[in-house]
């Protein structure tokens, strides 16, 4: 394993690690993904630096770090400790400062975002980019000032989209690039099963809950201010949903009707303001879905079915278990990429992870 390093804005070719003790790489499809990486200081010194990029190679995540720590205690001498994140993380960097109304399907309403601020004439930053095609669910999205990243990350989770970081060594450019995962479930012309019978996936940890799990929000609107009118309300999810079937819960926006847009004010009407609140409704859903998850260790010498040949990180996937008669299609959410000592082990999260207590009380107040 050899980790490539370039050197921060410039990207210029600094060198390549070889001889380092531990690299653990973990890719998330709509988050940002983070790296650890532990070397001497002697293999180390003049690589591993704040701002370095990390390349791993052509399928796999782009990383930048972000912090050093330096530890002389150990007695194999002094160890050097580099984290970062993905280079998507490089979109905390920029703000959206104004308000509009943008429509769209959702990949489509990003670029919007992203354009007036890292295109020509806005605040771009130097071998960086994002591509954003016009893929995902129709949206109505009401931009407000804020961190170009958490937008971004909060379209792509309502909507399905994942977002990846790759470079491209021959021109030192990170783009970051929308996504959508493929679809290799059981049912599909092209099923990807992981499965202790096939043995191709070990250590297994599955959890299928419906706690948090709710598929109807009923979202209220602003109150009017002329006495007697009423707030707009607008149902969203499985609306025909009935019984036990049907889980409601209800959301307070703090949409208002009025937006800025540029240096103007106007109040929107009765449709984009529902538009509005059926986004708002859709991300809410987005985070009270019930769990089917599943962590585990691919056991990478079994090749039925590879990463890269058969499925890529992102696509939907079938988990199998039948000693528990367990089966679900679930979404390749996660990956580790473990070296340490020289010994390889990948770890995949199929499938969202149960919110924490933080996250439910977080929701409900939000």
């Amino acid at each position: 394993m050899e980790i490539w390093i370039f050197a921060r804005e410039t990207h210029e070719f600094v060198g390549i690690l070889d001889d380092f003790a531990t690299m653990m790489s973990t890719r998330r499809y709509d988050d940002h993904g983070e790296i650890t990486i532990t070397a001497s200081a002697a293999a180390a010194s003049g690589l591993l630096t704040v701002g370095a990029v990390i390349w791993l190679g052509t399928e796999q995540e782009v990383y930048i770090i972000d912090t050093i720590s330096i530890n002389d205690k150990d007695d194999k001498g002094s160890l050097i400790e580099a984290t970062g994140w993905s280079g998507s993380k490089l979109l905390e960097t920029r703000s959206i400062t104004t308000a509009g109304m943008l429509s769209g399907r959702a990949g489509t309403v990003i670029a919007q975002l992203a354009q007036p601020i890292l295109g020509a004439g806005g605040r771009p930053i130097q071998n960086f980019g994002l591509v954003s095609p016009d893929i995902g669910k129709e949206i109505e999205y009401e931009s407000e000032p804020m961190e170009l990243a958490e937008a971004v990350l909060s379209i792509c989770k309502a909507s399905g989209l994942g977002m990846r970081s790759t470079m491209d060594i021959s021109t030192r450019r990170i783009t970051v690039e929308i996504y959508e995962g493929a679809d290799h479930t059981a049912a599909s012309a092209l099923p990807v099963l992981f499965s202790p019978q096939l043995e191709n996936i070990q250590a297994i940890e599955y959890t299928k809950s419906e706690n948090n799990y709710k598929n109807v929000v009923y979202v209220l609107g602003e109150q009017p201010s002329e006495e007697g009118a009423q707030r707009m309300v607008v149902t969203v999810g499985a609306t025909s949903a009935a019984g036990e079937a049907r889980r409601e819960a209800v959301h307070i926006s703090g949409k208002t009707r009025s937006v800025t847009e540029g240096t103007e004010s106007r109040t929107l009407t009765d449709e984009e303001y529902r538009a509005v609140l059926e986004q708002e409704g859709n991300e809410y859903l987005a985070k009270t879905e019930s769990v089917a998850a599943c962590n585990g260790q691919v056991i990478v010498e079994n090749q039925l079915y590879a990463l890269g040949r058969d499925y890529a990180f992102g696509d939907w996937v079938t988990f199998r278990d039948e000693r528990y008669a367990a089966q679900d299609d679930m979404r390749v959410q996660e990956m580790t990429n473990d070296y340490e000592d020289g010994v390889y082990t990948l770890h995949v999260q199929l499938g969202k992870e149960l919110p924490t207590l933080s996250e439910k009380i977080k929701l409900k107040t939000a």
